[in-house]
């Protein structure tokens, strides 16, 4: 557990032991992206079982993810040190923004300017990158991205959102002109001779393969 802004949390770290290859201290840190995975799996688990403890796990990461919301820039930052409380606002993550709304109610949704959040995501993500339009996963929250390219399972999340946030709100959202269908169509171009979606178009960043992905095709079909 930490202090951020005032308010005493418990998260979950990066890594139960540091990874000496990295320059950051990983059982320090607690990412956003993977308190909202294990969120979604306590609060679930604890519906479907009755489970007292997973409940209470759910509660405390849900008090981590809030505390992660930028009230003054209306988004979701990646995470925080679990030393010193110290929030990482020098990046911006396109799944923070996407998987928080996805995995919080629509009472705490409600709350929030959830709307903002997936416009950041339209202003700084959105890109037109070998005549597919969608979204990359990151950039430096102070400067353009140096690499830009179109992250299918990425893009898919944010169409989930997106949708997500009209049912709640009943109010149409689109991106620069994009809507639902027509970033569905973008994803559908991806599609690779084996069925199968790639996991981007093409990139140096040794992360990211123009080959088939399972997670890119997985997601293709939750939004579609």
């Amino acid at each position: 557990s930490v202090e951020i802004n005032g308010r005493k949390v418990s998260a979950i770290s990066f890594n139960p032991t540091d990874v000496p290859q990295t320059e950051w201290n990983e059982n320090d840190v607690a990412a956003l992206e993977h308190n909202l995975d294990a969120y979604s799996a306590f609060l679930h688990f604890s519906r479907l079982n009755d489970d007292k403890k997973t409940k209470a796990a759910a509660a405390d990461l849900k008090d981590f993810i809030l505390a992660m919301w930028n009230e003054s820039l209306s988004h979701f930052c990646s995470g925080a040190n679990l030393k010193t409380g110290a929030v990482n606002k020098d990046e911006f993550y396109l799944d923070n923004q996407t998987w928080s709304l996805l995995a919080l109610d629509a009472k705490t949704i409600k709350e929030l300017n959830a709307k903002n959040a997936l416009t950041m995501n339209c202003d700084g993500l959105l890109v037109d990158h070998e005549e597919v339009i969608g979204f990359m996963d990151t950039k430096p929250a102070r400067r353009p991205a140096k690499l830009k390219f179109v992250w299918s399972e990425g893009t898919a999340g944010q169409i989930l959102a997106m949708r997500k946030y009209t049912e709640i709100h009943n109010e149409n959202i689109s991106c620069k002109g994009q809507d639902f269908s027509t970033l569905l169509e973008n994803i559908i171009k991806m599609k690779k001779k084996d069925g199968g979606i790639a996991y981007s178009t093409s990139t140096t960043n040794p992360d990211f393969t123009t080959a088939s992905s399972v997670a890119g095709t997985a997601w293709y079909y939750f939004a579609a």
